[in-house]
């Protein structure tokens, strides 16, 4: 094989990694970055110390891109040197994991809402019911993401990679505000803290799905040899036995 196309075989893949993970992190990074801006302006207007405790708000996005960077590249590398069969079931995995916990969070939530002591108060079951239903959508949604992602077929894959990339981009972003919300002079910045490690690990584990969707020219794999076998991604080249 000549040098400049081993190269490209190796470099394309990797490249084609780095934007999706960019991509991903620039999206929710220039609008963090933006929010905790203005939540500063607000606390200097009303008078108010920065929050500095435990990390200062005005540092968060640069740590959430610092958290972020690594995990997505990872989940996106583990996905790229897997069988192909298996980067299916990871891409399923994925996204069938958080249709569990959107689909049991927002059960629960539906089923709480009716407790007698919500009744007491109208307003608390009925805040309930609406907010547990978007999150039973999503679920579902998640659901049908990963029964996308199964399909051999590229277009239903692409479609459960929008579903699971636009979901996971309102839901983390959703989370950081909550965070940047809770955030203040009783609790620090650890709410946000949180919020950001957890929408590190939600878009992580969006990575395998959209590498899933990925043509498998730009990735240079093959989804099955002429045996019927698959082959192994772009980092480890096995010899495949006549």
């Amino acid at each position: 094989m000549p040098k400049h196309s081993t190269l490209t075989s190796r470099v394309l893949p990797a490249a084609v990694l780095v934007v999706v993970v960019l991509a991903g992190v620039v999206s929710i990074a220039g609008p963090f970055s933006a929010a905790a801006d203005q939540e500063l302006k607000g606390e200097q207007a009303n008078g108010l110390a920065p929050i500095t405790f435990p990390i200062s708000i005005a540092s968060m996005p640069w740590v959430f891109a610092t958290l972020c960077v690594p995990l997505l590249l990872m989940a996106g590398v583990i996905t790229l040197i897997a069988p192909v069969p298996s980067t299916r079931w990871i891409a399923m995995a994925c996204a069938g994991l958080k249709g569990v916990l959107m689909g049991g969070i927002g059960a629960v939530v539906f089923a709480y809402s009716f407790a007698p002591e919500n009744n007491i108060d109208g307003l608390v079951g009925l805040a309930m019911l609406f907010f547990s239903v978007p999150v039973l959508v999503a679920g579902v949604a998640y659901f049908g993401a990963a029964f996308a992602s199964r399909s051999r077929g590229l277009p239903w894959r692409v479609v459960g990679a929008f579903i699971d990339a636009g979901l996971s981009w309102f839901i983390a972003w959703g989370v950081i505000l909550e965070g940047l919300a809770f955030s203040g002079l009783e609790f620090g910045s650890w709410p946000l803290v949180w919020a950001c490690i957890f929408a590190a690990v939600w878009l992580a584990a969006t990575v395998p799905v959209v590498v899933n969707a990925i043509p498998d020219q730009w990735l240079n794999r093959a989804r099955v040899d002429t045996q019927g076998r698959s082959r192994l991604g772009p980092f480890r080249r096995l010899p495949i036995d006549p």
